[in-house]
């Protein structure tokens, strides 16, 4: 399931969806897929490029802050890198995805 249609049938469910997106544009472009799909408006987009583990930290801090009844955080991420890189925490990329969120 993409995070497009994760959104959109959570919105249709009649529940209040947030995306985090560090790329504004990209992000945009889900928020409208998800709005128009689901005929909903409760979507919302919250631009924050993670590229740390406190990042995701923050982020976490920010939604229990701002949405308080939050019942479901569903995070769609994946990536790969074709060359070994690391994250600003020396992490490999492509394990950074899954690691921080289960830590």
């Amino acid at each position: 399931m993409t995070g497009v249609t994760t959104g959109q049938v959570t919105a249709c469910s009649g529940c209040s969806v947030r995306i985090p997106s560090p790329d504004p544009a990209n992000g945009q472009r889900v928020l409208q897929e998800c709005r128009t799909r689901s005929g909903q408006d409760a979507v919302a987009l919250l631009v924050r490029g993670l590229p740390r583990r406190a990042d995701l930290r923050r982020l976490g801090l920010e939604i229990r802050i701002r949405y308080p009844g939050l019942d479901v955080l569903a995070i769609k991420a994946s990536g790969w890198c074709s060359d070994r890189c690391t994250t600003a925490d020396g992490v490999d990329s492509t394990f950074a995805f899954t690691w921080p969120l289960s830590c």
